[in-house]
């Protein structure tokens, strides 16, 4: 059993070397704040924007213009690479995010699932297609013309 690729560790070396500094550098730090850190001496704007959308129990985004709210809404849509339902996609957050925090419990959880659905409809509602139709629209306008 092949437990280790070196030549395909020696071609990432640089990008293990890039994630081992920003682990150390940023323990315990939320993604999008580390990405907005990141981001924020050549694009300060657009950090801000990005330490907006993606802290789950954070909803300042909805206090933002249209852009943030899709930005956001997007990245709850999309698990890894997929785009997926919404529920789905809410419940692999509940599973994964809600444990952490016991203390906000099903109450906070509800009422946060709630914003984001009246959210999705806010988007939806100037779309000339529905929520469940997002992946397939997306699907046919990423594919090359042949």
């Amino acid at each position: 059993m092949l437990l280790c690729d070196c030549q395909l560790i020696q071609r990432f070396k640089k990008e293990l070397e890039m994630w081992k500094m920003l682990r150390s550098r940023y323990a315990g730090v939320h993604e999008t704040l580390v990405a907005a850190d990141v981001l924020r001496p050549i694009f300060p704007e657009f950090s801000e924007f990005v330490a907006n959308i993606g802290s789950t129990g954070n909803s300042i985004y909805l206090n933002g213009g249209m852009e943030l709210k899709v930005v956001h809404y997007a990245d709850w849509r999309v698990q890894f690479t997929t785009i997926i339902p919404f529920r789905d996609r809410l419940q692999y957050l509940k599973d994964t995010y809600l444990p952490r925090h016991p203390d906000k419990g099903d109450a906070w959880w509800e009422a946060a699932v709630q914003k984001e659905l009246e959210l999705e409809h806010e988007i939806f509602r100037h779309l000339p297609y529905g929520p469940d139709d997002l992946a397939r629209v997306v699907g046919e306008r990423t594919r090359p013309n042949l």
